[in-house]
């Protein structure tokens, strides 16, 4: 069903979660980066990462045939941070999504990560087009979007009532 997988990339792996990437994933969600720019899941134990996985992440690979990935650097399996497309229910499109741990942000990988889930994207999934959301103030994200051929599409409500910007892709 997770055709493609893991994907390569010259100093990376992705692969789908499993639970027991839930220190790991309990780190990242706790990182001040995520908290500010994706959101606070509310996780504050390995042992809601274990469920968020069991019953987020795993059932989306079930579903969709992809998901979010864990990233690990390639030379050390060493975990840095999450990358991968989701299908949201409040958003027509496929979503692209990343987050990294801080001190991984501003080196390359969540570029490197997000092309290899495009290329994964067109091969595996016939996927053309791609949408990505991002807090207007999030010029990291916004940059990299643009990086990857992303264009701003509109401006739209989150979920939480907060506008945000709707990056979008045809590739």
């Amino acid at each position: 069903m997770l055709e493609g997988l893991p994907i390569l990339t010259e100093r990376l792996i992705l692969n789908p979660f499993a639970e027991s990437d839930a220190p790991f994933l309990n780190q990242l969600m706790n990182s001040p980066g995520y908290l500010k720019y994706i959101g606070d899941r509310k996780i504050r134990t390995d042992e809601k990462a274990a469920e968020y996985i069991k019953d987020k992440l795993i059932p989306a690979y079930e579903k969709n045939g992809f998901g979010f990935y864990i990233v690990r650097l390639r030379h050390m399996d060493f975990p840095i941070g999450l990358c991968g497309m989701t299908k949201r229910d409040h958003l027509e499109e496929i979503d692209l999504g990343f987050g990294f741990l801080d001190e991984y942000q501003g080196q390359g990988y969540a570029q490197e990560a997000s092309r290899g889930v495009m290329e994964h994207a067109q091969e595996y999934h016939d996927i053309e087009r791609l949408i990505a959301v991002t807090t207007e103030d999030n010029l990291l994200s916004r940059r990299l979007l643009e990086k990857l051929g992303f264009t701003v599409g509109k401006l739209i409500k989150w979920t939480n009532g907060e506008e945000i910007m709707q990056y979008e892709c045809t590739f």
